[in-house]
């Protein structure tokens, strides 16, 4: 069974729902879905940090949980909400891409954002390994998964979670970029769209790059028609 951790806010729910049944959609064996949803991981004493006033959604540190969420056992994959997997794309290839002596594997984007702004009126930050932590595919098991507890978690500075200070950079595995395709930047045909900049979802990106591939999959998603 494949373990995916989805980022849940409750301002995207109807993209955490649409990026879940593409993903089931797709796979080729059974999924176990885990939703960092905070107001649960508060009630249960994980998540207790303050709010960043950089942080744009309610999972930007509870991310780096999901080993711990998954007792530090076999290899589980966490996702931003803001995607959706394209049809035929099955996300447990994504374990082929993360060798034994790697902790983690991501796609190593270079992205250097246009706007200033995105979702939410939340400023877009440009720094190193800027979209690396969007998806990750964790060795749960490895000692330096290990040291992702709740404790570090809460206390480590953004910095150091989300440019993988945590591990080594040998140690960090590479994923091809159709797996964190972003709309205006990436080439190739994608297999997992990152609408980074807003999901459709979103009123102001409703007719953004890319995104009837977002809005065909959010009708078959809720099995009506969207006008």
């Amino acid at each position: 069974m494949l373990k995916v951790v989805i980022g849940y806010d409750k301002k995207e729910s109807a993209a955490v729902w649409t990026l879940a049944n593409s993903i089931l959609k797709n796979s080729s064996i059974p999924i176990h879905f885990v939703f960092l949803h905070l107001p649960s991981l508060t009630k249960a004493n994980l998540m207790w940090r303050e709010r960043d006033p950089k942080q744009s959604t309610d999972f930007t540190y509870s991310r780096f949980l999901t080993p711990y969420l998954t007792d530090y056992k076999g290899k589980a994959i966490f996702m931003d909400a803001d995607m959706v997997a394209m049809p035929g794309a099955d996300v447990a290839e994504l374990l082929d891409y993360l060798p034994m002596d790697c902790d983690v594997a991501v796609v190593k984007h270079d992205y250097r954002p246009k706007n200033t702004t995105k979702f939410g009126g939340a400023k877009q930050e440009a720094y190193k390994c800027k979209l690396w932590s969007s998806l990750m595919v964790f060795n749960c098991y490895s000692s330096k998964c290990k040291q992702l507890t709740p404790l570090y978690v809460n206390t480590a500075t953004g910095a150091e979670l989300h440019q993988f200070a945590w591990t080594h950079p040998s140690r960090i595995a590479a994923i091809p970029e159709e797996w964190n395709w972003i709309p205006e930047h990436s080439e190739g045909t994608p297999k997992l769209i990152h609408f980074t900049e807003g999901s459709p979802s979103w009123k102001a990106y409703r007719d953004a790059p890319n995104a009837e591939a977002w809005w065909s999959a959010y009708r078959e998603a809720t099995a009506v028609d969207v006008e």
